[in-house]
């Protein structure tokens, strides 16, 4: 069950890091054409693909936590018996799991949505800062899911079910 719950996680959040990743190179192929060849830069494009840049960063960041591909420093944990082991991770995963409740989607949705209360508007582009914060709390919900995921493989790796 996992299994497919991941699969559909998975391939949602890649659609969406390669749809910003492909408008990235656009915007920026843009800027240079405009700036270099046609001498009238655009004003937009910067902004635009800092915006880009930021969603790619939240957005893969979650991914990579979900492939297990993130940065661990594992020296300590590999020297413990096997249900430490067990213990530690679980324990990481409702850490992380933890910091993604509370920080990246209570807190990155009370920024995102005092910033639309605010109707802060980014100057370059005429859109709505509160719009482009909701990366935030968005990034976050796919980094819980992966997390709760993970425990759930690990509770069920130890004992023996199929996920």
């Amino acid at each position: 069950m996992t299994t497919a719950i991941r699969q559909l996680l998975d391939k949602s959040l890649s659609l969406m890091i390669i749809a910003c990743m492909a408008s990235l190179v656009l915007i920026v192929l843009w800027q240079v054409f405009s700036r270099f060849i046609l001498s009238n830069p655009s004003t937009a494009t910067d902004e635009i693909a800092c915006f880009l840049m930021v969603c790619i960063a939240l957005l893969g960041g979650a991914y990579t936590a979900g492939q297990h591909r993130h940065l661990v420093i594992d020296i300590l944990i590999e020297k413990l018996p096997r249900s430490f082991r067990l213990a530690v991770d679980i324990f990481c995963q409702l850490m992380i799991a933890a910091f993604a409740l509370t920080v990246m989607i209570a807190g990155g949705g009370w920024f995102a949505a005092s910033a639309l209360n605010m109707g802060q508007i980014s100057p370059a582009t005429g859109v709505y800062v509160g719009c482009l914060y909701c990366v935030i709390p968005l990034s976050g919900l796919f980094l819980l899911l992966y997390s709760l995921l993970t425990c759930c493989d690990l509770i069920f790796s130890q004992t023996g079910e199929k996920n």
